[in-house]
């Protein structure tokens, strides 16, 4: 079935020439943004290379330290987050103090949402080097994220006080700290602090307004709106638009399709150079059984641009609802043909394979969405459960424990135990080799009462 996405993240900053203009602060909440600012702005940024140019370098010199490092940051920025990992502790294990491998490593536990890990990572980074503001905003990230605002704040000085200039991205995540310790007049204030940089910015000045309004300090606000000037009112405009637009998707989560369609009517006619919004008509119809309107509604918004990839997905959708997967296929195959990477038409893809029981290519597609989101749980299981189906019983262990370190509920933890288990068992019936390995990771999950307890304890039993 196609997916589409959640309704907060429906409209991306390039639909709309002023969006990116008004997130400036969600913006730099990215680790891999911060990542590549931070590099930029504390001088330690170089110019990417590619994967071959840094294997040539690792051939010659393979016990280099910064070449693994410098090959993680390169996986990294492809959402290879494992492959990354690998890179930045084979960078570690070559030279212990790699502080930019430790840097690399709190970013993709970022990314990961493993806050903890992020910031004892950045702790060593910033132990190695404690005058790198980059790996000072890692910090800070990471105690941002953990609630400890006020080490962030210290951090986030610390950073601004060692780059003097070209701080924006720093007084960014400072004015969040302040947003969260709902000090809203501190937060624009320190907003404020980027017109030293970019005094031709008004949207500065926007912000500021808007965080000066949650202060209560309406004179302030008014001042900063008028010197916003046309900015404020098409930051007026595209708020009405992301509110009209929230309320359809609100109706459409509800399963009132007929309201949302209504809406999604009225703002494809008012923004008739938008596809998302022809799109959005088709998915509404689609969920109300009318789809030959929807196949309308999404062809329409393919010759309004033909780059909108969703489009295509739309099509494959309703194919896949009349069990034409060959068609389907073919849908989802052009959606990733016009967006290569793409998330939700790379899911819609495997899940048509595995129902065309095209087992191989369905598994190469469930292994690019475990690289895509390595912290999405489902990407795990359909892993291992087409490695399953293909007989590679070690893989699927690999996949469904992987599943059960993401799954974020006591339900799903045990459906992911018990999957790990019996493909655990198989994989140790073929391979005995293996057995101390597995019953270590699943003794790490089970309680002495759980009913597989002393079969995985005599895995580590060695034959007599």
């Amino acid at each position: 079935m196609n997916s589409f996405q959640h309704p907060g993240a429906a409209v991306s900053s390039g639909s709309y020439g002023i969006a990116g203009r008004f997130s400036l602060v969600r913006f730099f909440s990215c680790a891999a943004v911060i990542l590549l600012a931070g590099q930029i702005l504390a001088g330690t940024y170089k110019a990417q290379r590619g994967e071959a140019e840094i294997l040539a370098d690792i051939a010659k010199e393979p016990k280099k330290a910064a070449l693994y490092a410098e090959l993680g940051s390169l996986q990294s920025r492809r959402n290879m987050i494992e492959a990354a990992e690998r890179d930045f502790k084979k960078a570690i294990g070559l030279d212990p103090k790699c502080a930019e491998a430790y840097a690399g490593l709190a970013g993709t536990r970022l990314r990961l949402k493993d806050y903890a890990a992020g910031r004892e990572n950045a702790q060593v980074a910033v132990a190695l080097q404690p005058a790198n503001a980059f790996f000072l905003s890692l910090l800070a990230r990471s105690d941002m994220a953990l609630s400890r605002i006020d080490e962030a704040v210290d951090a986030l000085t610390k950073a601004i006080a060692l780059r003097g200039k070209q701080t924006d991205w720093l007084y960014s995540l400072l004015s969040q700290c302040y947003e969260l310790k709902k000090d809203y007049k501190k937060s624009a204030e320190i907003i404020l602090k980027q017109l030293e940089s970019r005094p031709w910015d008004d949207t500065i000045y926007v912000e500021a307004a808007k965080k000066y309004y949650e202060a209560g300090l309406t004179a302030e606000a008014d001042r900063n709106r008028r010197m916003a000037g046309n900015a404020w009112k098409e930051y007026g405009e595209l708020k009405a638009l992301r509110d009209e637009q929230a309320r359809a998707w609100e109706f459409f989560k509800n399963g009132r399709y007929d309201e949302a369609l209504e809406i999604f009517r009225k703002l494809a006619s008012a923004n008739p150079d938008k596809a998302y919004f022809l799109w959005s008509c088709g998915i509404a119809c689609q969920r109300m059984g009318d789809a030959d309107q929807a196949a309308g509604y999404y062809r329409l918004a393919i010759e309004k641009d033909p780059s909108f990839e969703r489009s295509y997905s739309g099509l494959g959708g309703l194919a896949e609802e009349t069990r034409d997967y060959v068609s389907a296929e073919s849908w989802y195959r052009k959606a990733l043909e016009v967006k290569p990477g793409d998330v939700f038409a790379t899911k819609d893809l495997m899940e048509v394979l595995i129902k065309e029981h095209e087992w191989p290519e369905a598994g190469t597609r469930a292994a690019e969405l475990t690289k895509l989101a390595a912290d999405e749980e489902y990407y795990w299981s359909a892993l291992g459960y087409i490695s399953t189906k293909l007989g590679e019983d070690r893989k699927a262990f690999d996949a469904y424990f992987q599943a059960l370190i993401n799954s974020r509920t006591r339900k799903d933890k045990n459906k992911y135990l018990k999957k790990s288990i019996d493909a655990g068992l198989r994989a140790c019936n073929a391979d005995p080799s293996l057995r101390p390995e597995i019953a270590r990771k699943l003794l790490r999950h089970m309680a002495p009462d759980h009913p597989d307890y002393p079969v995985i304890v005599r895995l580590t039993e060695k034959k007599q």
